[in-house]
Order: structure tokens, then C-alpha cells, then sequence
């Protein structure tokens, strides 16, 4: 496809994910004499395209990437739950070949979703901490030779 020339991603496949891999069906911890087997915990999906284009003096890649989530619950009783979500980040990286310093512009969760990190539950209520809301930013990388 003309324009398209090295791009790359990442697609995974979103069915891998939703159901906690340390939950068996056999041996599984009760609550309340309720079995946890298979209860979806922490699914992650990551999905990203990565875009290098030459320039005069070095490259230039533009990244995007997207993460979407239906939501999950943080314990396998299923009482802390997670609503849907989704994150866009975005970054372009001008690295110039002769010195080798890198100039990145970037953009985190640029949608603003508002979701958590983790929860859980304590004799006192319930304790959370929240993910970083939008952010933008302006970073420079120098690679240097140990030798």
C-alpha cells in the first residue's frame, strides 16, 4: 500500500486475556461458599502502530497506541469492578543520526478516561488509586557508547 511502508503493530488477541489465568477450575478458593473459577480479573490489550519515516539528518517515528477494556473485576469475588475504558497515547521521535539524541513529543491518555489502577477492599471502605489523567510532554534521550 503506497504510504504504508514500514509501518508495524500490535494486534493481540482480545479472547487470550479474559479470564485470570491463576484461577483454575479445579482447586479454587471459595467465598461465601461461591466458587471463583473463571471469573474475569485483569484482561490487558494492547494495540499499536508504530510509523519510522526518513528524514534529512536522521528519522522520524510517529506511534500511536490504543488500549481498549471492557472492564474486569480487581478481586475474584467479583464485587470491585472495573467499567470499560479506553487509553490513546501518542508520540512522535525525531532521532538525529550524528549526535544520537532523540526529541520526543508525547501525549498519555489523551481521552482523559478516568479508571483505575487497582481497588481493594479494607475493614475502613473500599482504598483505590486512580490512573494518570491527560498528559503531554517533551522528552530528549542522548545514547551514549560505554566503550
Amino acid at each position: 500500500t503506497p504510504g504504508l511502508d514500514g509501518i508495524s503493530g500490535s494486534f493481540p488477541d482480545r479472547e487470550s486475556a479474559v479470564q485470570d489465568p491463576h484461577i483454575p477450575d479445579a482447586h479454587v478458593a471459595k467465598n461465601d461458599s461461591q466458587s471463583v473459577a473463571g471469573r474475569r480479573v485483569f484482561p490487558r490489550n494492547d494495540d499499536g502502530v508504530v510509523h519510522p519515516k526518513a528524514v534529512p539528518g536522521g528519522e522520524l517515528n510517529i506511534g500511536l497506541d490504543y488500549y481498549y477494556n471492557d472492564g474486569y473485576y480487581f478481586d475474584a469475588a467479583n464485587q470491585l469492578e472495573q467499567d470499560a475504558y479506553t487509553v490513546l497515547n501518542a508520540r512522535l521521535t525525531y532521532t538525529h543520526d550524528d549526535s544520537n539524541v532523540d526529541i520526543s513529543l508525547f501525549g498519555g491518555n489523551l481521552e482523559g478516561s478516568r479508571y483505575y489502577i487497582y481497588q481493594f477492599q479494607t475493614d475502613f471502605g473500599i482504598v483505590g488509586k486512580l490512573a494518570k489523567p491527560e498528559s503531554y510532554g517533551i522528552r530528549i534521550n542522548w545514547h551514549y557508547d560505554d566503550a
